[in-house]
This record gives C-alpha cells, structure tokens and sequence, in this order.
C-alpha cells in the first residue's frame, strides 16, 4: 500500500538479535513496524517513551522526546498509591496520543475459557499468554468426596 503511494518499501525479517545489532541499536529504520511484547499488569513504558532511552539499549525506538512525559514517568516510578499511578499512565497516554510519535495498529486480546465449576481463576487481567497461570496456586475445584462404606 505505501508503493501505491509512491513510498519505496524494502521489507525486512530479521533474527531478533541481528534486529537489536543492526537495526535498533544504530536505530537504521526509516519505518519501522515493531511488536511491544505486553509491559505487564504494572506497565513500566518507561524504556519505550522516556528521551534519555533515545539512543541504544533504550527501546525509544521512535526517538521521542517530551519533557512534561519525560517528568510523568519518572513520577510514575515512585508513585506507590494504585489510583495515583492509573491518573498518570492516562496523562501518559494522551500526551503521547496527541503528539503522535508512532502509530499503535492493535493490541492483541488474550481470551481463555474456564470451566464453570472452577474457582479461585482470575484470567481478567490477563496480559501476556503466560499470565493465565500466575494465579494456579489459588484454583480449586469443590467436590465432595464419600467414602464408599457409606454409600448403598
């Protein structure tokens, strides 16, 4: 689609420790389309967004640089109170939409069906394939179990 605007495209695949030596670290993209694995239920976007992580290793690979969101994700890091922490990661956001450093095509949805009669699974904050496990130590199933002397 960008040829049919007049854009010269060379897609290239990469192994990924080729990409990190010869494309993110000397950052040699003129576009560059990039899955950010999930940052987790507690995001740290700090290496992704924050100017100081520009240049390699930092993962700013739009080479973003915003003071006031620079201050957010420093604040961010040392704000310990939950609803405090959401308020910034949504000024975060909006000024990161409005400056518009790189354009987010779609955020993949994990879905696992449970079975009804399965307790203690908590899958609603699911943020990467692995995480529908981190809370298996709380699962149980309720049964009751009788012996059989006591049954007819």
């Amino acid at each position: 689609m960008w040829e049919n605007v007049g854009v010269t495209t060379e897609i290239q695949s990469f192994a990924l420790t080729d990409l990190e030596q010869l494309v993110i670290g000397p950052r040699r993209y003129d576009a560059f389309l990039y899955g950010e694995e999930v940052v987790g239920q507690n995001p740290d976007p700090f290496a992704f967004w924050h100017s100081s992580q520009r240049t390699h290793p930092g993962y700013n690979i739009a080479l973003y640089a915003n003071s006031k969101v620079d201050t957010m994700l420093e604040d961010v890091r040392t704000t310990g109170e939950e609803e405090k922490r959401t308020e910034i990661y949504q000024k975060i956001q909006r000024e990161i939409y409005k400056d518009t450093p790189a354009v987010f095509l779609f955020s993949p949805s994990y879905i696992y069906a449970v079975p009804k009669d399965l307790k203690g699974a908590n899958i609603k904050t699911v943020s990467t394939g692995s995480d529908r496990f981190s809370t298996i130590h709380e699962w149980y199933l309720k049964k009751q179990y009788v012996w059989k002397v006591f049954v007819n």
